[in-house]
This record gives structure tokens, C-alpha cells and sequence, in this order.
């Protein structure tokens, strides 16, 4: 009903989306401070140099090449089917002709223009997706407030039914497992 996507259908299930959705952010910094300064102290730079330390250099260099280029396709892939279809979708062409259109631009631009153009490119993605992302949040409040911080506007109804229809959701949740219905 809500959507195909993990937290769309982690709402369906009552599942608490938001721990996995943070988890990465909350977990990153802990093992980097847990690791950089054995790391810095070692003088190495990944774990790869240390795991190559202590095992067959080579080996453990060709597996860590090997699973990185594994991941990086798959991540290639999914980004190409993205580009396929919003280039589809903005002018109209077959998909087939999208994917090898966007790929050859990319080959392109990274061989002329090499580091440089790609840093150039991510800058730009970032200044738009942060841009998109507040005048949605701004755009967003105003629908909830009118612009006038304490006063609920037009979104007011629906956020008030979303949160009592999420209540009574759990209130049944709950009476369904121990039996009771819950104190008032």
C-alpha cells in the first residue's frame, strides 16, 4: 500500500526503519576511532596493508581487488539502470539507446577530462542534491505551518490523522500480545 521500497514496507511491517537507516552513520565514526590511531600507529593506510603484513602479499591483494571490483560493478550497474531511465523518461528514447548514450558520455567525460571533471561533477551533484533537499524541507514546512512557526496549516489535519491512526495501530499491537487491552 505505502511502497516498494525498504521503508515503505519496513512501514507496512511496524518495523523500526530509522535504526538501519542510521546504523551506518552511527557506526562509522565508532570504528574510526577505534581504528585510525592503530592504523596511523602501524603506519598503514587500510586494512589491506595489514592483512597483506601478515598473510601472502599477493593473494590477499588479488582478493581485495577482486571483491572491490565486484562491488563497484554492482553499484555501476544499478547507477546505469537509473541513468537509462531518466535519460528514457526526459527524451523519450528506447532504453537500450539511453544506457550505451549515458555510458559512452560518462567514458567520455572521465578520459578527457580525467579526476578533474569527475570532482567537478560530484560538486555540482552535491550543491543541487542539497539545494533540492531544503527548498523540499522549506516547501514542507510551509505546507504544515503556513510559514508561521506555532500555527498548524493545511498539513496539520493530516499529520494529527497520521499520528492517531499510528496510535491505534500500536494500541491493537499491543492488545493482541498480551491479550489486555491497554491501561487508559
Amino acid at each position: 500500500m505505502y511502497s516498494n521500497r525498504p521503508g515503505g514496507k519496513g512501514f507496512e511491517a511496524e518495523i523500526e526503519v530509522i535504526l538501519y537507516i542510521v546504523g551506518f552513520f552511527i557506526g562509522w565514526p565508532v570504528m574510526l576511532f577505534l581504528m585510525a590511531e592503530r592504523l596511523r600507529n602501524l603506519g598503514k593506510f587500510t586494512f589491506v596493508d595489514i592483512i597483506s603484513d601478515r598473510l601472502d602479499p599477493v593473494s590477499t591483494r588479488c582478493v581485495a581487488a577482486g571483491s572491490s571490483l565486484v562491488v563497484v560493478l554492482l553499484y555501476l550497474i544499478v547507477q546505469m539502470v537509473g541513468a537509462g531511465e531518466l535519460v528514457q523518461l526526459l527524451f523519450g528514447i528506447d532504453y537500450a539507446y539511453a544506457v550505451v548514450g549515458v555510458g559512452a558520455l560518462m567514458m567520455i567525460y572521465v578520459t578527457v577530462g580525467g579526476m578533474v571533471a569527475t570532482t567537478w561533477v560530484q560538486i555540482i551533484k552535491a550543491v543541487l542534491l542539497m539545494f533540492g533537499g531544503s527548498l523540499l524541507m522549506l516547501l514542507s514546512l510551509a505546507v504544515l505551518f503556513d510559514g508561521v512557526p506555532g500555527r498548524q496549516g493545511a498539513g496539520g489535519p493530516v499529520v494529527a490523522g497520521y499520528a492517531a491512526r499510528a496510535a491505534q495501530r500500536h494500541l491493537r499491537r499491543d492488545e493482541s500480545r498480551t491479550g489486555f487491552p491497554p491501561p487508559h
